[in-house]
């Protein structure tokens, strides 16, 4: 049904610009509860001040029923493909800066069903030459914290394997998880053959093992964490 979907796409969009509008830089003073949760996570709170990276101060939670559990203090990430809005990624917080108390504290907003989420990416920063790339965003700023490269989360690791690799790349890095069930190593080999077919140079970066006993996984993050910046600068897996 034609009409009814174009009247839905139209209410997701306002929706979503709704959202935008209301979010603050994560450097306003409001945003404490993002600075705090970085760096609760081990990260540096202070960062480049992304257009693509925002707080809002409340934003609604709906569980899976679709009722409104209540209203909480989010990151706000812009889910973006080939220079278009897709969607918003969502990372609901309490105001001391932890996840917040709900079933999913990490959520994407629905996206208009003209706009696939699929190949699209989070751009924290524009890329050259050379790109890296994980799949979550605390990864991602885990790895620019420790090198300083352009680094776009993905999201998740079926999304990471189907990303539209921007032209003027020429080299890839992919930062991947280690994980029990192997999702993120086989994401990041999908990727990576797809980028070399298309003549571009790929690494794959994959944390050392093994995996601590009661761990689903490791990233990035738990490295940083762990070991410091320079457990970054090692030969890549392929």
């Amino acid at each position: 049904d034609q009409s009814k979907s174009s009247v839905n796409d139209d209410k997701i969009k306002s929706l979503l610009r709704t959202v935008w509008q209301e979010s603050k830089s994560i450097h306003h003073p409001d945003a404490e509860p993002v600075r705090l949760y970085l760096q609760s996570r081990g990260l540096d709170g202070w960062l480049p001040d992304w257009p693509s990276l925002r707080f809002h101060p409340k934003m609604q939670y709906r569980n899976e029923d679709s009722q409104v559990v209540g209203y909480f203090p989010a990151m706000l990430a812009l889910v973006e493909k080939d220079d278009q809005a897709i969607t918003i990624h969502r990372t609901f917080l309490t105001d001391d800066g932890r996840k917040a108390p709900v079933d999913s504290p990490k959520k994407l907003m629905p996206a208009p069903s003209n706009r696939l989420i699929v190949g699209s990416g989070i751009r924290l920063g524009n890329p050259g030459r050379v790109l890296s790339v994980t799949e979550g965003i605390e990864t991602a700023l885990a790895v620019i914290e420790a090198t300083g490269m352009v680094t776009w989360p993905l999201i998740s690791s079926t999304l990471m394997s189907h990303f539209m690799i921007p032209q003027e790349v020429e080299k890839l890095i992919i930062w991947s998880d280690m994980d029990r069930s192997f999702a993120g190593s086989f994401a990041a080999q999908k990727l990576a053959e797809r980028a070399k077919t298309q003549g571009i140079q790929v690494e794959i970066r994959e944390p050392r093992g093994p995996l601590p006993i009661d761990a689903k996984s490791i990233d990035w993050l738990d490295v940083l964490n762990q070991y410091g910046p320079n457990a970054f600068a090692f030969r890549s897996v392929i």
